[in-house]
């Protein structure tokens, strides 16, 4: 352990000291002989380097780049090589992807709680940031939400009160600039996987309107999940340096999210899948499970019983089918140590964002979880020995950290993934324009 923390700490070190050079650090790789049950474990991390470029030029004729630009156009570069030699989805080989697809409301926190205010006489002022586990109300709103505002820190909360999460969903209609996108992790990455060519199944419920934004390489596992109600999840965005109150008591030091959803009616669809991957097996050349902070706050049984549904699941698939786990924000620690004990030890690969991972590991190491999160800006060195450690616990191959200041990707030598440097790449580039909408060489360091 004391050798991936000593690799992570001289790649800080070592791009830190690049600060006025007029070099510039893309990609490292770094690779570390840790003893996994037996298993080496290659740690390959993407991080754009802190290398400050005043007014330095790469020849006489360019004109001055900053940071991100330089970082940007030569990510785009190397993305652009990779793609004239590797054509995503060749194979032709259809993708199992469950279980959760929802339509997402998205509107600006500013102006949804503007129209909170009208409509409930409340003032972002009166709400002293406080962590409820769940939102019953405006109140517990605008204090949860303060709570992780004043963070940056990305969260899901669960609204058990239909009434109240109906309000605030015609509230956030009514907002200047809300839109209605196709939502939900296992729709968004069927999306992207169907949007580069490969052929896709969805273990997912669809409304009405969820069908209608559905790319044309995606369908339905089967008929019976179509609905005719949409399950709306409701998106608060806000940018970096925005303020939550008119005095500025409360300014976000970056943008991200607060996510409200209502508490699940419908069961996961792991039978529907199930039977689609049977069917096509010869077909299929992966599975990707998603969905499983849905179960927070129900009843312990029949989660259990849920669980053991996919993990039977995940044992069934032959050798020849890789899966991936995604995991989500959860409020319960008992819910993360049910998914590392039934599901993680049956699936290939694991994805998570840093919060999830410290999470994780807390949970996994006997401590609570943290209810006011984890922490807003990360570092490689602190979140990639947390990685080595779940993975010691796990029999993972693979476990992608995905987060707004890097990304990072642990994975055993003799799995059958293959080199994640393009993953890398793919992930740096998709979560960029994510955050700022647009790529362009005209960014600078404070573009978003």
């Amino acid at each position: 352990m004391a050798t991936v923390r000593g690799i992570s700490s001289c790649f800080e070190s070592a791009t830190s000291a690049l600060v006025g050079s007029p070099c510039v650090v893309i990609c490292a790789r770094m690779a570390s002989l840790v003893n996994l049950q037996t298993s080496l474990v290659s740690i390959v991390v993407v991080v754009a380097a802190a290398i400050y470029f005043s007014s330095t030029r790469l020849n006489d004729s360019s004109p001055p780049l900053t940071r991100v630009a330089v970082v940007l156009n030569t990510h785009l570069a190397a993305r652009e090589l990779y793609h004239q030699k590797h054509k995503p989805c060749s194979t032709q080989k259809h993708v199992g992807i469950g279980y959760v697809g929802n339509v997402d409301l998205i509107v600006n926190a500013q102006r949804l709680f503007r129209a909170m205010i009208d409509r409930h006489a409340l003032h972002p002022d009166v709400f002293t940031p406080r962590v409820h586990s769940k939102v019953n109300d405006a109140q517990q709103l605008g204090e949860t939400f303060s709570a992780f505002f004043s963070q940056g820190s990305a969260v899901e909360k669960f609204c058990p009160n239909a009434t109240f999460f109906r309000t605030v969903v015609a509230a956030a209609e009514a907002s200047h600039g809300a839109s209605f996108a196709l939502g939900g992790n296992a729709a968004i990455m069927a999306t992207r996987l169907a949007s580069v060519g490969c052929p896709v199944f969805l273990g997912s419920y669809a409304g009405s309107q969820m069908k209608k934004l559905l790319h044309a390489n995606i369908r339905l596992a089967d008929p019976s999940l179509a609905s005719p109600e949409d399950d709306v999840h409701l998106i608060i965005e806000y940018g970096k340096g925005e303020l939550f109150s008119s005095d500025a008591a409360l300014a976000s030091p970056r943008a991200n999210r607060f996510i409200l959803t209502q508490e699940m009616e419908r069961v996961l669809p792991v039978a529907q899948l199930a039977a689609s991957v049977t069917a096509l097996q010869s077909q299929v050349g992966a599975v990707i499970l998603s969905g499983f902070h849905l179960f927070d706050g129900q009843p312990s049984e029949a989660r259990t019983n849920k669980l053991v549904e996919v993990s039977q699941f995940l044992k069934s698939l032959p050798a020849d089918i890789i899966s991936h786990f995604e995991l989500a924000s959860m409020s319960e620690a008992q819910l993360y140590a049910d998914v590392a004990k039934h599901v993680l030890p049956y699936s290939s690969s694991m994805g998570a964002n840093e919060q999830e991972i410290a999470a994780l590991h807390d949970v996994l190491h006997g401590r609570p979880l943290n209810p006011a999160g984890y922490g807003a800006f990360p570092s490689v060195g602190s979140v990639v020995p947390k990685i080595v450690q779940i993975m010691q616990k796990i029999p993972l191959k693979r476990v992608h950290v995905h987060s707004l200041v890097f990304q990072a990707i642990c994975q055993v030598n003799s799995g059958r993934w293959p080199d994640p440097s393009y993953s890398l790449l793919e992930a740096t580039m998709t979560s960029l324009i994510q955050a700022c909408s647009e790529v362009s060489s005209e960014m600078d360091d404070h573009h978003c």
